[in-house]
């Protein structure tokens, strides 16, 4: 069970304040700041990093195809070869990729200068060179030749502290003519539920966008509020043994048919049919009915039911201080959540006129609930904080947490998938109690400040996954002036500060530090940088140390990191040779 419930820099002060109390005294060069977790975040989810170690330790598993590359690279090139997606699709599998590409590190015992004019003799993009890695951006269909090259000892898939995301696609381009491959739909949402149902046939002359060798067709539709959808896409049994004469594929695109995927399925309908269900927002989709194998024809059936979100959510209007609320639900496969795939939830969306202090109890005896408060008054809104099981008993969610005006909607689902039954949420509302600065009172450095103790003149750096909301505390919480390094992808960074910022996935973490540092140590000049890769970090580090830095905090995560040759991690010991 995952039990994670992610503070906002306020509140997570406190909790983190004793951890960097003890990186003042254990940190100073020579050193750098030793990996760790912060406490106050609870455990997260380290599935990827166990995989990664269990991969170290045992070596390759006997269904890889490519001894050298780890389990998620195997994927990915079984994906391409055995399962026939496209190259982009396959790619995008892993963690860190940019069209049919994916973020790689090479571990070498030699021959660093030819695997680099390897690569870049056949379409790859290196990064960073050391002198037994490279970093680099290799295409899916050289990932198996590469790791037979000589020297290289394993190729992994990069997996920084919190992954970085894709590099921007070109937009694809219109055309003033019909696409015979497509069918337009045109709006399928309304107040009912509505079923749309099409027929065709692969005949060779509409060609798959995701997988190599198939045929396909496209189907257009919109949506104009959020919507609960289900896609069946099934094959006839013409020579009547009993198994459809093909096997089915489906893609569900947002926005046309070169678009990001939403969700795809192979055998989820009856036999080898496919079915897909998922909730969608307002928008523009396209599905991609093809085929599993390549080069398959016939014909095929493909029904669309699309059934209003609006069943699933209740309003509970403005809350304030004082309020207590309690609902009832029951889970179902009539209402999906939007945050965790094959589970059901409910949804309830109220408004704050101030600031204030909201906990939330989701108690089941059926299921193992999962909490969500997300912004907004709808599923697809941002999440703002999440649990599972912090309230310690018979596997209930609790949430405590200061809110800011504004609109939110509770998700109450399940941790596992397929759970239903009933469920009880209370919600409370009480006015909000600043709580910033306990750790000076915590730590007796309120002694220190009016000694003139502050930190004036000492330079602190901070290595961490994200810095979100970090420049709307310039002046206020944090110094006016902040210096950055700010990495936008595996190589490259800047010296702008909103670089850091991680809009995409929220992570306020290394923002959080920077407050628990500045709380206790006011006077420091506070440097920040967001390495995304092992090799970004050591030259992360190498900056910090080159401007005079004298303490350096990371309480950061990484997967295993080693040359591959069972040797002590020389990557690691490189760099504290540097710092000290």
């Amino acid at each position: 069970m995952e039990s994670r419930q992610v503070q906002a820099p306020a509140l997570r002060a406190l909790a983190l304040a004793a951890v960097y109390m003890g990186f003042l005294a254990l940190l100073t060069i020579p050193g750098v700041a030793a990996q760790g977790k912060d406490p106050g975040d609870g455990p997260a989810d380290v599935s990827g990093e166990i995989e990664g170690l269990q991969d170290a330790v045992a070596g390759p598993k006997p269904s890889q195809r490519y001894p050298r590359l780890d389990s998620t690279l195997n994927g990915v090139v079984e994906d391409y070869e055995v399962r026939r997606s496209s190259a982009r699709s396959a790619a995008s599998q892993a963690p860190v990729h940019s069209a049919s590409s994916v973020a790689v590190t090479i571990y070498l015992n030699a021959n660093v200068a030819a695997i680099r004019s390897f690569l870049k003799n056949n379409g790859a993009d290196p990064r960073n060179v050391g002198e037994d890695y490279i970093e680099a951006y290799v295409p899916v269909t050289l990932l198996g030749q590469l790791s037979q090259q000589p020297g290289v000892l394993r190729v992994e898939a990069i997996v920084g502290p919190k992954p970085v995301g894709t590099l921007p696609l070109p937009l694809a381009q219109s055309t003033p003519t019909p696409d015979p491959c497509l069918t337009a739909l045109g709006v399928l949402s309304d107040p009912a539920t509505k079923t749309e149902t099409q027929t065709g046939s692969w005949d060779g002359t509409c060609a798959s966008g995701q997988r190599t060798g198939s045929y396909a067709r496209h189907y257009s539709f919109s949506v104009e509020q959020d919507s609960s959808v289900t896609i069946d896409l099934t094959a006839p049994d013409d020579d009547s043994d009993g198994d459809p004469d093909t096997d089915t594929y489906l893609y569900l695109l947002e926005g046309g048919r070169d678009g990001e995927e939403v969700e795809r399925d192979d055998d989820g309908g009856t036999d080898t049919n496919s079915q897909l269900e998922t909730n969608l927002k307002t928008g523009d989709y396209t599905v991609e009915a093809t085929t599993f194998g390549s080069g398959e024809t016939g014909g095929f059936t493909l029904t669309i039911e699309v059934s209003p979100l609006n069943v699933c959510t209740e309003s509970l209007g403005a809350l304030s201080a004082g309020n207590m609320l309690t609902r009832t639900g029951t889970w179902s496969s009539a209402c999906e959540s939007g945050n965790r795939l094959g589970r059901s939830a409910r949804y309830y969306s109220f408004t704050l006129s101030q600031k204030a202090s909201v906990t939330l109890d989701l108690a089941s005896t059926a299921a193992d609930t999962y909490l969500y408060v997300l912004e907004g008054t709808h599923w697809s809104g941002d999440k703002v904080v999440r649990n599972d099981d912090r309230n310690g008993t018979n596997r209930n969610a609790r949430i405590q947490y200061p809110l800011s005006a504004g609109d939110y909607t509770v998700e109450a689902t399940t941790f596992r998938s397929g759970e239903t039954g009933s469920f009880t949420l209370s919600i409370a509302v009480s006015a909000f109690e600043e709580i910033a600065g306990r750790g000076v009172d915590a730590h007796g450095a309120k002694a220190w400040h009016q000694a003139g103790i502050t930190g004036q003149g000492v330079k602190v750096g901070v290595l961490d996954a994200g810095f979100e909301g970090i420049g709307d505390l310039l002046g206020t919480e944090l110094p006016a002036t902040v210096h950055a390094r700010c990495y936008t992808d595996i190589g490259t960074f800047t010296a702008n500060l909103s670089d850091c910022e991680d809009e995409e996935d929220e992570e306020d973490h290394g923002t959080a530090v920077a407050e628990a540092i500045l709380d206790i140590a006011p006077g420091v000049t506070l440097y920040i940088a967001n390495p995304p890769s092992r090799a970004d970090l050591h030259a992360a580090t190498d900056w910090m140390i080159a401007q005079g830095i004298q303490v350096i905090n990371h309480s950061v995560g990484w997967t295993w990191d080693g040359p591959g040759d069972g040797q002590t991690d020389r990557h690691v010991r490189r760099v504290g040779v540097r710092a000290g």
